[in-house]
C-alpha cells in the first residue's frame, strides 16, 4: 500500500474524537470521525494496513470476515482525492 502524509498547506488538529483537518490553500475544513481518526493518524504514525486493521477490530469490535483492508484503503484514496493527503516520497 502507499505510504501517504498530510499534503502541503493542510493541518490536523487532534479532537479528542475526531480529527479536524484544514486545508489553507482551499480555505476548508474536514471533520473526521472517531474511526477516520483512527486510521489516519496510525497510518501517519507508521502503522501498516493490517496493524490498523488489528486496531480497528479490538477498538470496534469489529468481526472477523470484514474485508477492513479494503475499506482502509478507499477510506485512504477518498482522502488523496480531496487532495488532503500525499504519497509520501
Amino acid at each position: 500500500m502507499t505510504k501517504y502524509g498530510l499534503a502541503a498547506g493542510v493541518e490536523a488538529n487532534d479532537l479528542q474524537n475526531e480529527l479536524l483537518l484544514y486545508d489553507s490553500g482551499r480555505d476548508s475544513v474536514h471533520v473526521l470521525n472517531a474511526t477516520g481518526r483512527l486510521i489516519l493518524l496510525s497510518y501517519l504514525d507508521g502503522r501498516t494496513t493490517e496493524e490498523i486493521e488489528e486496531l480497528l477490530m479490538e477498538t470496534c469490535r469489529l468481526k472477523s470476515g470484514r474485508d477492513l483492508k479494503k475499506d482502509i484503503g478507499r477510506f485512504l484514496e477518498d482522502l488523496e482525492a480531496k487532495k488532503l493527503i500525499k504519497p509520501a516520497r
